[in-house]
């Protein structure tokens, strides 16, 4: 996972179902935690704030990379350059740029996980993003994908 200390998958709707489907799947280090997210219906900020309060009080992580699950073409050189970004930018919030919208996948740092943990709703971080005026832009390479229905999966 790009050098992260931690990785969460954030579970809610048909949890079991979605940890068992990553059976046999490519590994990710470290192996992720599973976190299920009980509020999940309120949308994603119960996850954002569900993760954040698993990792605020460990001293290790300085920052948290946002990733939804539906960009399925957000890959590793993308991700490697956000990280980068962040690395020489550790005060700073860097979030992807795609068609002049900032957004995920991007990275928070730890002065930012109060403003996190308060979110609500199912607009995620977007408000954060698109206010903070200190938010550095990383130019997305490509479109990230975007699945919100059965028949937007692209196929294998």
């Amino acid at each position: 996972a790009c050098g992260a200390a931690r990785v969460l998958l954030m579970l809610g709707a048909n949890a079991d179902a979605c940890w068992q489907s990553l059976s046999g799947s490519a590994p990710v280090l470290p192996a992720p935690e599973r976190l299920d997210v009980p509020d999940h219906a309120e949308g994603m900020a119960a996850s954002i704030r569900a993760a954040v309060i698993q990792i605020e009080n460990d001293s290790g992580i300085d920052a948290l990379l946002v990733m939804l699950v539906d960009q399925y073409r957000v890959d590793t050189a993308w991700l490697r350059g956000l990280l980068a970004l962040a690395d020489a930018h550790p005060q700073r919030t860097v979030a992807s740029r795609h068609d002049a919208v900032l957004g995920a996948p991007a990275v928070f740092p730890r002065a930012r996980f109060a403003a996190l943990r308060a979110l609500h709703g199912d607009i995620g971080a977007r408000a954060l993003l698109r206010t903070d005026d200190e938010v550095i832009a990383f130019p997305a390479p490509h479109a990230p994908g975007d699945v919100d229905t059965p028949e937007q999966i692209p196929p294998a």
